[in-house]
Parts: C-alpha cells; sequence; structure tokens
C-alpha cells in the first residue's frame, strides 16, 4: 500500500490509476492524514467495472 499527499496524488493521477489497475491500493493524504483511498475496481466475478 502506497500512501501520496494531496498535491502529489493531484499532479500524478494518471500514475497512480496504472498503480491501482496493477493491483496497488493508494492511500492519499492531507496534512499527513488519509482521506482517501483508491482500490482496484472489480465488478461481478471478478471482471473491472
Amino acid at each position: 500500500m502506497r500512501e501520496v499527499g494531496a498535491y502529489e496524488a493531484k499532479t500524478h493521477l494518471a500514475a497512480l490509476l496504472d498503480a491501482v489497475a496493477g493491483g496497488e491500493t493508494v492511500v492519499i493524504t492531507r496534512r499527513g492524514k488519509p482521506v482517501a483511498r483508491l482500490v482496484p475496481a472489480t465488478g461481478p466475478a471478478g471482471t473491472s467495472r
């Protein structure tokens, strides 16, 4: 699991989405506190949405 600040998430969103598509979880923080989590999206029977 990777943690990134809000500014870094904003400026590197495409790379973070690639990492999440590869199965990684990314936690976005603001002032060091977690505010959001990017996780891979899966639909029924493990298919991507």
